[in-house]
């Protein structure tokens, strides 16, 4: 009864002292937020509905009780950050705390409190103000959710759209080297019958003509010349077809050894060759003569990215039935042979890795090669249904990484099933199929 009494006084004097207009005491009953007054000693003489609501404590049990006995709040079991501030004479605002209620529940509130001037402008007292932020709290946890959740969608559009770009990409490139393939096939096929009646000729002519005779020289030039742009045109023709082959179920590591030995005999002293082959490999349905020709011009290639010398390596890997297949893209998956060839060169710039297999392409000039060596091991890993995979990075030297499928898998026909070439910045790989 006391306590009613005094809680009574003590809005009298409020009234009279803080809040002379008549309404001032409504407006703190009729805020939504718990509101509560305390004397220097942080004893509460005022009480509002709202914070007997969330607190489940009687208005009069309230008066004359500390504040922290009221929120049993956890920041009130060290040093109270309200009561700290006050001391040096701030003011505080938004102070999280998780209180516990009369029923013993939890409670997330944010804690807002300022001091009443008397006067003489002595602290007369404190207002605090606190609210439930549990709501609020689960409202920025659900957009957090949803902020997550919208991240994550965006990285699964962003790699959607990565992969189509991609997918765009092998697709340009497939239909530019089907055309190419097919413009070249039919030139080079004029162009055989021209060659043909110019060879056909000088060796007439050599036979009528005497070596003595001053225009022997220069029937034998045509006819070098001729047989020259004939070893052009059978590239073109690897290229465009794959060439002439001989496919039978053979081990690749013999191929690579004669294709090295021969490199040997040429790449000079200051390139030093690693193998690592590996024993345990299934064969491969290839032509052996074709495999050797493709490992010969990946290993030229790599010998003039070093001009001062560099690392090849060279190794072999069976790959278990996996992704990796030539044939994902008909819906079978078998069992392959990797052939990987790496070299310590200059690299390839990422600008021209998707042309580097076109016919013509070189970067050396035109007085050194044709821009051929690579179009040819394209045709013929094309013919035997492998797959090539180009990756390189400028002064990181270059990886070819060769996939053959293996002659064990079930189903595997004569010849290679027809695939599509496909490609993407920094790595390029091209998928290859031989003609019907």
């Amino acid at each position: 009864m006391s306590r009613v009494i005094q809680a009574t006084d003590w809005k009298k004097r409020m009234t009279n002292k803080w809040f002379s207009d008549a309404g001032g005491l409504m407006v703190l009953d009729s805020l939504p937020e718990g509101v509560f007054v305390t004397d220097s000693q942080m004893r509460i003489n005022y009480f509002s509905p709202a914070a007997v609501r969330m607190t489940g404590v009687k208005s009069q049990d309230a008066v004359g009780m500390h504040c922290r006995d009221i929120l049993k709040a956890d920041i009130c079991k060290a040093e109270c950050p309200v009561k700290k501030a006050f001391d040096s004479g701030r003011d505080i605002l938004g102070v999280e705390a998780v209180a516990t209620t009369a029923e013993g529940e939890k409670s997330a509130i944010l804690i807002s409190a300022s001091r009443l001037m008397s006067s003489s402008g002595d602290v007369a007292g404190h207002v605090h103000l606190f609210r439930d932020i549990v709501s609020i709290k689960k409202k920025v946890s659900d957009i957090e959710d949803s902020c997550n959740r919208l991240a994550e969608r965006n990285v699964e559009l962003e790699n959607t759209v990565r992969s189509l770009k991609a997918t765009h990409k092998q697709l340009l490139r497939k239909e530019k080297m089907e055309s190419i393939a097919i413009l070249t096939g039919g030139i080079v096929h004029d162009y055989n019958n021209l060659l043909s009646s110019i060879l056909g000729y000088a060796s007439l002519l050599k036979m009528k003509i005497d070596p003595g005779n001053p225009l022997y020289k220069y029937v034998y030039t045509i006819e070098r010349s001729a047989n020259k742009a004939a070893g052009v045109t059978q590239q073109l023709l690897t290229f465009s077809h794959g060439g002439r082959c001989q496919f039978n179920a053979i081990h690749i590591n013999p191929v690579i050894e004669q294709a090295l030995d021969v490199f040997e005999k040429t790449m000079g002293k200051e390139i030093q060759i690693e193998r690592f082959l590996s024993d345990d490999l299934e064969r491969v349905r290839g032509d052996p003569s074709q495999i050797e020709q493709a490992i010969l011009n990946i290993c030229i290639n790599a010998r003039e990215a070093m001009p001062n010398g560099g690392r090849l390596s060279v190794s072999t890997a069976s790959l278990p039935l996996s992704d990796e297949s030539p044939d994902v893209t008909e819906g079978k998956k078998e069992n392959c042979v990797k052939v990987s060839i790496s070299d310590t060169g200059e690299g390839i710039p990422g600008e021209i890795q998707d042309k580097i297999f076109d016919p013509f392409f070189s970067t050396k000039g035109k007085k050194t090669g044709t821009g051929l060596g690579l179009s040819v091991v394209y045709g013929i890993i094309r013919n035997h249904g492998g797959r090539i995979r180009v990756e390189s990075k400028p002064g990181k030297g270059t990886t070819f990484e060769i996939i053959f499928p293996a002659s064990g898998s079930p189903g595997k026909e004569d010849r290679p099933a027809a695939g599509a070439p496909n490609g993407q910045a920094g790595m390029l790989e091209t998928r290859l199929k031989g003609p019907k």
